[in-house]
């Protein structure tokens, strides 16, 4: 999600990510942004969803 001209959010998607690795004892993923496919620049507390 982003945040529109006027301050609120948006749900549009942004970019693609594709997982590296899953570590289940943390529940923490490594990914890669797919760069072709990155509509705008990822932020932090980004939703993001798997390839």
């Amino acid at each position: 999600m982003t945040k529109g001209a006027d301050g609120k959010e948006s749900r549009k998607i942004v970019g693609k990510i594709r997982l590296r690795q899953w570590t289940p004892k943390t529940n923490l993923v490594t990914a890669d942004i797919l760069a072709d496919w990155q509509q705008e620049p990822i932020q932090g507390k980004d939703v993001v969803f798997p390839e």
